[in-house]
């Protein structure tokens, strides 16, 4: 199944057979109802959607179309990034905000409600689980640094793993300030950034960059399953190029 959150505010569901549904749900907010609220984010839990938008609202989307509001915290913030942690029936997400007011909440039979957790970032752009129920938050610190936190499952408040650092001298490219996109298998952690893809092992050590090679602009970033390869999705002289490099080598292997 793929899922597309467009910014007319509609959503979108396709199979191998074509298109299945289509639907949007209004922007709610102080002044008047707008028809649509874009989405910012996504996530799949299975073949459902939970999706976050500039309303503040994480929605929960089914293929046929129907959708229910799961949760949100300020109205009028956008929420920039939503995570599932299936096996806990707990989602992630935060808002465009300074610390990105990160919550977690339950959406299942338990609908406890955690957060704002309390962070070195100062802007948060991505989040992710780890299938043992770490989360990852990926974003950027005060001073300007590119920053990843994981987070211990049974107690979020707690970091047990970080790494925040400018990646400027890996090369005479561009610093590296801003993980975009993070993307997590076991034992592997991979980030596109405004310059590199860099892979992480658990313990946030870098195992490989793309440096030699800069990306520039990196938007989107999948580890294969085994998080041996990773495919990086950036722009180059406006067109998408699809980079691939090896995570267990310090180099990129192709663009395709």
């Amino acid at each position: 199944i793929l899922g597309v959150a467009s910014a007319d505010g509609v959503v979108k569901f396709w199979t191998l057979e074509g298109m299945v549904s289509s639907a949007s749900h209004s922007l709610f907010s102080y002044g008047p109802e707008l028809p649509a609220a874009p989405g910012t984010d996504l996530a799949f839990d299975g073949d459902e959607l939970f999706l976050a938008d500039v309303g503040g609202l994480v929605t929960k989307w089914y293929v046929d179309g129907r959708s229910r509001i799961v949760g949100g915290t300020s109205p009028g913030i956008a929420i920039v990034a939503v995570a599932v942690d299936h096996p806990r029936g707990r989602i992630a997400h935060a808002e465009d905000v300074v610390g990105g007011r990160i919550m977690l909440r339950g959406v299942g039979e338990d609908t406890t409600v955690l957060g704002p957790l309390e962070t070195q970032a100062y802007e948060v752009s991505d989040l992710a689980f780890f299938d043992d129920g770490r989360l990852v938050i990926g974003g950027k610190n005060v001073a300007g640094a590119a920053l990843l936190e994981v987070r211990d499952s049974a107690d979020p408040a707690r970091v047990v793993a970080a790494y925040a650092h400018a990646w400027a001298g890996f090369t005479e490219g561009p610093a590296v300030t801003l993980v975009s996109e993070l993307a997590v298998r076991p034992g592997h952690v991979a980030v596109a950034t405004n310059a590199y893809a860099v892979s992480f092992d658990e313990a946030m050590n870098v195992t490989a960059t793309s440096e030699r090679l800069p990306l520039l602009s990196s938007r989107s970033i999948e580890l294969t399953e085994h998080g041996l390869f990773a495919f990086v999705a950036n722009v180059v002289d406006e067109h998408v190029e699809i980079s691939v490099f090896d995570t267990a080598n310090a180099h990129q292997l192709q663009s395709v």
